[in-house]
């Protein structure tokens, strides 16, 4: 795995994590200080809701469904468990003359920190469509594809 990446990905947990914490610091200030003019106080508390209602409102739709904001930007999106262990994969197709039919990335998600997700592999030009339905006129399984994937590309490398 590329350490620039897995960098990037831990700093976004951490921001997200000190986000989460630095808006409950803002309404317990908000809520607890004396403050004698009163439209400060007003607008610091509003300030403070309005922040601890999209920050909260963020982690609950990440709890309700993890997968929210991934969809967002991706084509397709998979996930799968393989051997006791939890895999995302996400497709997103390119332009004609990127030569494959698009970017293809496997990552996984820790069991005691489920909101953390590894990059275990990455093709910007995967051979394979995952938005195909049927090849040669055969319905294909999206979801066995992406378990071999796993198995050859990823758990293949873990062995060695």
């Amino acid at each position: 795995m590329k350490p620039i990446k897995r960098t990037i990905l831990i700093a976004f947990t951490s921001i997200y994590l000190l986000m989460v914490f630095f808006t409950s610091i803002s309404l317990n200030i908000a809520f607890k200080k004396r403050i004698e003019i009163k439209w400060v106080k007003i607008s610091i508390r509003s300030i403070s809701v309005l922040n601890a209602l999209v920050v909260y409102g963020l982690v609950i739709i990440n709890l309700v469904n993890p997968f929210a904001w991934n969809n967002f930007s991706v084509e397709s999106f998979y996930s799968e468990r393989v051997d006791g262990r939890i895999f995302n994969a996400y497709f997103r197709p390119v332009g004609a003359y990127a030569g494959g039919e698009g970017n293809f990335w496997i990552t996984e998600i820790p069991k005691f920190l489920p909101f953390i997700e590894i990059e275990k592999f990455h093709d910007n030009a995967v051979l394979w469509d995952f938005r195909a339905t049927e090849w040669e006129g055969e319905p294909v399984n999206q979801n066995e594809v992406v378990k071999d994937y796993i198995k050859d590309n990823v758990l293949a490398k873990d062995d060695n």
